[in-house]
C-alpha cells in the first residue's frame, strides 16, 4: 500500500493526538461531498463517532436524505481486524441516532464474522471503507484529496512522490537512447494528453456541480489521439464517478459515461492486447458499479440500461476481436449482479431481475439497441 495509516497516532494515545483518526474521517467525507451532521467529539458519544449524510434520488427523481452513522476504528498499529466485539449493538446505535445506515471507517479490515453480522442486521444499509478503499479514494486526483494526504500522511506523500520521480528518471536513462523519432513523438503526445486529462479531472472536482457533464464531455476531443494508456486514464476516472452513482447520479450522466466507453474502447487492435484486455475489464467494472447502484439504490432503469449496454458493447467487441477473457468476464458480472439483487430479498427488486434477464438474453444481438421491454418495465424505465 502507498498510504501508511500508522502515521496517524493511536486512538488511545494522549497529547491531543487521540482524535486524529476521527478528524481525518470527517475531512475525508467532506472531500467526498458528504454533509457532516455530527462532528467528532470527546467523551461519551452514544456509539457514534460522527454522522454524515448524502442526497439520493429515487423513482421520479425525488430526493431523500440518507444519514450514515460512522464508526471509526484505527487498528493499523496492531494490524488486527475489526471484530464483532468492537462493534456492539449496531442496529440499536443506528436507530438511537435516527440514522438510515451504518458505515465502518477502518484503517485495517473487518473480520468475516463482522461482515456476516452486518449482512444479517443491516441488509443493504451498511458499507465498509477499509484501508484499501480509503487509499483508493485518496489517490483519485483532486486538490482536496491530495491535501488530505499531505496533511495526515506526509511521509507517505513524500515517499510516493520520490518513487514516481525516480521511476521516471530511471526510465529516461535506460530507454531514451533506443527511441526512434516516431517513438519520441508518440510518447510526447501521450504525455501531453495525459496532462490534459488530469486538468479536466481537476476542473471537474473543483466545480460545485456534482455531475458536471459539460466538463466530462471535454474528454471527447482526445478520441482521435487515443491509445490504451490514454484510455486507461479515462476509464479510471469514469470508474471513480460510477462508484459514486448512488449519490444521485442523473441518467444523462450515465449516458455520457456510456458514450465515452464506446468512444475509447478499444484504442488499439493490432498491438497492446494485454492493455486492451485490462481496459475492457475496467469498462465492465464501470458497468457493474452503475448497474448495482441503479437497481438497488436509485431504482433507475435508465441508468441500469446504460450499464447493461456497456456490457453488451464489451461482449460484442470481445467476440469480434478474439478476446474471450472479456466475454467470460461479462457473463460472470451478470451472475454476480443477479446474486446481489437476489440477496436483497425485496419485492421491488423482482422487476430488476427481469430487466437484467432480458438484457442478458439479448447479449448476442449485433446492434447496440436496448432489447424490447414489456409494458410494465417500459413504464418503470420512463419514470426515472
Amino acid at each position: 500500500m502507498i498510504i501508511d495509516f500508522k502515521e496517524i497516532a493511536k486512538a488511545n494515545r494522549g497529547g491531543g493526538q487521540q482524535d486524529t483518526f476521527e478528524q481525518f474521517a470527517r475531512d475525508f467525507f467532506l472531500a467526498l461531498g458528504y454533509k457532516i451532521d455530527t462532528h467528532p467529539g470527546r467523551g461519551a458519544d452514544g456509539g457514534k463517532d460522527l454522522i454524515v449524510s448524502e442526497k439520493r434520488s429515487g423513482i421520479s427523481n425525488n430526493e431523500t436524505l440518507f444519514r450514515w452513522l460512522v464508526s471509526c476504528k484505527h487498528y493499523a498499529h496492531s494490524n488486527r481486524a475489526v471484530s464483532i466485539n468492537d462493534e456492539i449493538d449496531i442496529k440499536g446505535r443506528v436507530d438511537q441516532h435516527n440514522c438510515n445506515g451504518f458505515l465502518g471507517f477502518y484503517s485495517t479490515i473487518p473480520s468475516s464474522p463482522l461482515n456476516e453480522k452486518l449482512d444479517s442486521l443491516m441488509g443493504n444499509n451498511y458499507d465498509i471503507l477499509d484501508s484499501r478503499k480509503i487509499e483508493k479514494e485518496l489517490l483519485v486526483h483532486s486538490p482536496k484529496r491530495q491535501q488530505l494526504i499531505i496533511q495526515y500522511f506526509p511521509d507517505s506523500y513524500t515517499k510516493y512522490k520520490h518513487l514516481i520521480e525516480s521511476s521516471v528518471d530511471d526510465s529516461k536513462q535506460n530507454k531514451i537512447n533506443n527511441f526512434s523519432e516516431e517513438d519520441i513523438l508518440r510518447i510526447t503526445k501521450t504525455a501531453i494528453v495525459l496532462i490534459d486529462i488530469e486538468k479536466i479531472k481537476e476542473e471537474y472536482y473543483s466545480t460545485n456541480d456534482d455531475w458536471n457533464e459539460s466538463v466530462l464531455n471535454k474528454l471527447n476531443k482526445y478520441v482521435d489521439h487515443s491509445n490504451e494508456k490514454i484510455a486507461r486514464a479515462i476509464f479510471y476516472f469514469l470508474s471513480s464517478l460510477a462508484e459514486h452513482a448512488r449519490a444521485g447520479m442523473p441518467s444523462s450522466m450515465a449516458s455520457t459515461i456510456y458514450a465515452l466507453v464506446l468512444a475509447f474502447f478499444p484504442s488499439s487492435y493490432e498491438t497492446q492486447r494485454e492493455e486492451r484486455i485490462e481496459n475492457g475489464k475496467l469498462c465492465i467494472y464501470i458497468g457493474f458499479s452503475l448497474a448495482y447502484y441503479a437497481f438497488i439504490y436509485l431504482k433507475s432503469y435508465k441508468i441500469g440500461m446504460y450499464a447493461l449496454l456497456i456490457w453488451k458493447f464489451i461482449y460484442r467487441e470481445s467476440r469480434r476481436n478474439n478476446m474471450p477473457e472479456l466475454e467470460k468476464a461479462v457473463m460472470e458480472e451478470y451472475d454476480k449482479l443477479e446474486e446481489h439483487i437476489t440477496r436483497q430479498a425485496k419485492d421491488n427488486l423482482d422487476y430488476a431481475k427481469k430487466f437484467l434477464n432480458i438484457f442478458k438474453k439479448d447479449l448476442k444481438t449485433p446492434n447496440l439497441d436496448s432489447p424490447p421491454l414489456p409494458k410494465y418495465l417500459y413504464k418503470l424505465y420512463n419514470e426515472n
